[in-house]
């Protein structure tokens, strides 16, 4: 997705957005369902690596959806979304299990009990592959050559405009602490008394997880669209990264309940209360962030550029994610090695990113303010480029209107 997310976002504004997630199902139908067959690390890495290459339909469905939807409307389906991602987590973290014990008396199933998840998440591609197919209209077709822009100038427009760039870079830091901030939790649980950890066996953390997931739910159905209409979009970001930041910071001082009162019952309960507050502050700050920036950095995009800032935004935000839980493990191996061997130095660090993210925002004018919110349109395209990148694909891009009306002219024989 690194790799490729932002070319096929940008090919998607040439060919049609409803091809690209049409093929990026296909590979991931086939590529899940082979996995279940592969016999060794590399051709497990192939088929990931395959399926990471040919798909970006994350950032097309959001590009999709900014197509057919504007203002409030938007952001309520960047919740649902949000919504939506909560459930496939829950079922499908939930349904992965089970499936390996379930008995299927036909050649390969019976030797491969890892096969059987495989084969059902490659067929719920499969049934998406059909529902797109005919269902899904084309939410996207260039109205001129004009507007097929090149991948090279399509990133210069991207890099001179300074508010896409903060959008950007704030949503890569979430995704980094996002990232990050759950394998903290699962080596926070999971460390013995003894270390300040919470001694939780994977039963304990297979609930702690559920419920985080299901709180995540209820948090985007229920109190998603009231706080929208009440205090709007970027308060709504500031809020949850407050939140987040602040249950983040106080996550790891939950453990030395025990320490203080020692164990019983009652510490049990306590844990529990005090650790499901908590867990409501990161819940509340994970959910608001992606629904919320994603709607942000939409509204303060050009249509012709949505399918390229979205592909970027996936192809960066993969590569955040990937370094987060490595940079966190880095960073709780360094806070148990040295004293007072406490494990709250990744903690700690994520709670600043998200403070810096929310430094960020608050610095937006009050022109960008108009842009995220809708109100103002991006800059003329006009004022984004140089010359000297027209003249190397011999169209005067600063004269856009010019193009289209040569276009109207020849349509219509004149």
């Amino acid at each position: 997705e690194f790799l490729t997310g932002f070319l096929l976002g940008h090919i998607a504004v040439a060919y049609g957005r409803k091809k690209l997630i049409l093929m990026g199902l296909t590979s991931g139908c086939l590529c899940t369902i082979a996995f279940g067959f592969v016999t060794n690390f590399w051709l497990a890495l192939l088929s990931r690596f395959i399926a990471g290459v040919t798909n970006a339909n994350i950032a097309l469905s959001k590009a999709v959806c900014a197509d057919v939807t504007k203002g409030e409307a938007r952001a309520l389906t960047f919740g649902y979304m949000g919504a939506v991602f909560s459930i496939a987590r829950s079922v499908s973290s939930g349904a992965g299990g089970p499936l390996t014990k379930i008995h299927v008396p036909l050649p390969f199933f019976d030797e491969n009990p890892f096969l059987l998840p495989c084969v059902v998440g490659g067929l719920f591609n499969l049934a998406t592959f059909i529902v797109t197919l005919v269902w899904l209209p084309e939410t996207y077709k260039p109205e001129s050559q004009a507007d097929k822009m090149e991948l090279r100038r399509g990133f210069r427009v991207m890099i001179r405009d300074k508010l896409i760039l903060k959008l950007v870079a704030t949503f890569c830091l979430n995704a980094f602490c996002n990232g990050g901030i759950l394998l903290a939790m699962v080596l926070l649980f999971s460390l013995g008394l003894s270390d300040h950890g919470f001694g939780f066996d994977p039963n304990r953390n297979g609930i702690i997880f559920t419920l985080f997931s299901l709180m995540g739910l209820a948090w985007q159905l229920i109190f998603f669209k009231p706080l929208l209409f009440s205090i709007g979009g970027l308060q709504m970001y500031k809020l949850g990264a407050v939140c987040i930041g602040t249950a983040s910071s106080a996550l790891p001082f939950l453990s030395l309940i025990y320490w203080w009162f020692g164990y019983s019952i009652w510490t049990e309960v306590v844990l529990w209360v005090l650790l499901l507050v908590l867990l409501c502050g990161v819940v509340i700050g994970w959910m608001v962030a992606g629904s919320v920036l994603v709607t942000m950095q939409t509204n303060a995009t050009r249509r012709t550029m949505q399918g390229l800032v979205q592909g970027t935004n996936q192809s960066l935000s993969s590569a955040c994610r990937g370094i987060g839980p490595v940079a966190v493990g880095l960073l709780f191996s360094v806070s148990l090695s040295v004293p007072p061997r406490f494990p709250g130095l990744a903690f700690w660090v994520m709670a600043c990113v998200y403070g810096a993210c929310c430094a960020v925002v608050m610095t937006f004018t009050s022109e960008e303010v108009a842009r995220i919110q809708g109100l103002l349109p991006p800059p003329p395209l006009h004022s984004d480029l140089d010359p000297d990148i027209d003249a190397d694909v011999g169209a005067d891009v600063a004269d856009v209107d010019i193009i289209k009306e040569q276009e109207r002219n020849e349509g219509s024989g004149t």
